[in-house]
């Protein structure tokens, strides 16, 4: 007998024993005072007893609810997994969840970008201002300052920034509430522009002014992929990375191929700023 049915029989039973006392107080005559308290005793008795019986209906609608919200999710995450293995995605990252999804996110990222400079083989990134990448307090951004500058290291980086000066680049500064978007955008300039001093060129950047930026991050291996146009307008406060999952695709999938033909397009549309002398600083302070 299931737990369920044995809660209803001892809801029955404390039911019809109430109601046996509630009879037999009413029938009793004589006895005044044993007459009453029989029949508060039954109707206390059927009243626990209707009680316990709405409670066990409620706690079964509740637990069948979230039965069914667990199976519903099941179901999405099956129809997402498999949608991602469609697609040759292979990695889904949460960059604004919790602790353990930010360093999961910092952990793919990193070994993609350290196997790509212990290959010598290039990198690409297009992004609003990349902070992870060149700001001093970035996630990425030792490891890719110095790796790059180590001596006999081939690596070279092409990174496609949004212009601060561009419609586009005045907007996006517009709905980043409470985030130097700007700032950002020409601290990364002048990281660059330092970096291409410091490893002979194997650093070089461009502006692009797409009102609809993507992050993109390829290696000859893999692709990241954060669409910033899904996101909410305007996005919550801070930067708008973070605000959707960040994708890593196979190196076999369309996505990559696609995203590379767009780089490659974008970097030849690209354009430089003036006025962006090299930085003499070791590690550069904006």
């Amino acid at each position: 007998m299931t737990s369920e049915r044995k809660w209803r029989n001892m809801s029955l039973a404390v039911g019809i024993g109430g109601v046996v006392f509630y009879g037999f107080g009413a029938f009793l005559e004589g006895h005044k005072s044993l007459a009453t308290s029989l029949q508060d005793i039954g109707s206390a008795l059927v009243i626990a007893a209707a009680i316990a019986f709405l409670i066990e209906r409620r706690t079964h609608a509740a637990m069948q609810d979230t039965i069914d919200d667990a199976a519903s999710r099941m179901l999405s995450a099956t129809l997402l997994s498999r949608g991602a293995a469609a697609l040759d995605i292979e990695g889904i990252f949460v960059r604004r969840g919790t602790a353990d999804e930010r360093q999961q996110c910092i952990h793919a990222v990193q070994s993609a970008l350290d196997y790509a400079i212990e290959r010598g083989s290039r990198i690409d990134l297009l992004c609003v201002a990349g902070p992870d990448y060149f700001r001093s307090d970035g996630a990425h951004y030792r490891s890719l300052c110095e790796h790059l500058r180590r001596p006999g290291n081939k690596t070279t980086v092409r990174v496609l920034l949004l212009d601060p000066d561009s419609s586009a680049g005045k907007e996006r500064a517009r709905l980043e509430i409470g985030h130097g978007t700007e700032s950002d955008i020409r601290i990364a300039g002048k990281t660059l522009t330092w970096l291409a001093a410091e490893t002979n060129g194997r650093a070089s950047h461009k502006y692009h002014d797409s009102p609809r930026s993507n992050f993109v991050l390829i290696t000859d291996e893999t692709l990241f992929h954060e669409a910033y146009p899904t996101a909410p307008t305007p996005p919550p406060e801070g930067p708008i990375g973070g605000v959707v999952a960040l994708l890593q695709y196979k190196k076999t999938s369309r996505a990559y191929v696609r995203w590379k033909g767009h780089f490659e397009y974008e970097w030849a549309q690209g354009r430089t700023l003036p006025a962006e002398a090299p930085q003499q600083a070791a590690d550069p302070e904006h």
